[in-house]
Order: C-alpha cells, then structure tokens, then sequence
C-alpha cells in the first residue's frame, strides 16, 4: 500500500499468485503468459482519499485469438473503475446532477452532463431503472 498524502490517494498493490492460470478471454483456454501491464483502477474513497487499485495484469496467448489481457474479476474489460465504484457513481447519478456527483468527487467535473460507463455497468444501470 502507498500513501500519496499531497493528492490524498491510497494504492493497494495486487499481486498474482504463481500457480494462478492464464485463461483466453475470448475460449477460456488455459494459456501461456506473453507479459504484463500495469493497470490502475479507483475504487471507493476510504478516509476522505481516493483508493486505487493496482496491478501487473498479465497478457495471455492465446493460438486461436492472439495475445490479449486477462480478464480481472474487480472491473469490466477495458474500465479504469472497480464495479462497486462504478454501481455507486451509477446510484449517484440516479438521484442527483453531473455537477453534484463531480463535487462528490465520484466523476470528474469535466463530464458536463457525459458519463462513460463500461458495458457491465450500462447493463447494472439499466437493471438500477427499471
């Protein structure tokens, strides 16, 4: 864990274990590792600073769909949110402005009256207003 008291944000490293498989996103095919990036994902603010998640996500290759990213079971393919952080923007903006939640600090303020949101979250959205 890292502490970056002058932008008040915490890291929490994740680490792979060693005998923990890589799979195809695509088939689910067990596969051998091609290398790693480094990814970072927000999770809910804990004590007044944003929590970060990080981690070396591995890349596997696969024979039949070519080297790709793992999937991560914390958030959607392709997100920089954690599911519980985008579900709790997602419950946000349910029930206030772009501008109240911005001032929340769960969006940024630059949003103006945009919001991205992964496809796991489109479809927890829609189940949220029906």
């Amino acid at each position: 864990m890292t502490l970056v008291r002058e932008r008040k944000e915490v890291e929490v490293l994740v680490e792979r274990r060693a005998e923990a498989v890589l799979e195809c996103r695509g088939c689910g095919e067990v596969c051998p590792g091609h290398d790693s990036r480094r990814q970072r994902w927000r999770h809910l603010d804990s004590c007044d600073h944003k929590l970060f998640v990080v981690c070396e996500v591995p890349r596997a290759h696969c024979a039949e769909h070519g080297v790709a990213t793992i999937r991560v079971p914390w958030a959607e393919p392709k997100s920089r949110y954690m599911a519980d952080f985008e579900m709790h923007g997602i419950d946000w903006l349910l029930e206030a402005s772009t501008a109240a939640v911005a001032r929340e600090r769960i969006v940024s303020g630059s949003l103006r009256g945009s919001c991205r949101v992964s496809r796991g979250g489109r479809a927890r959205w829609t189940r949220r207003c029906r």
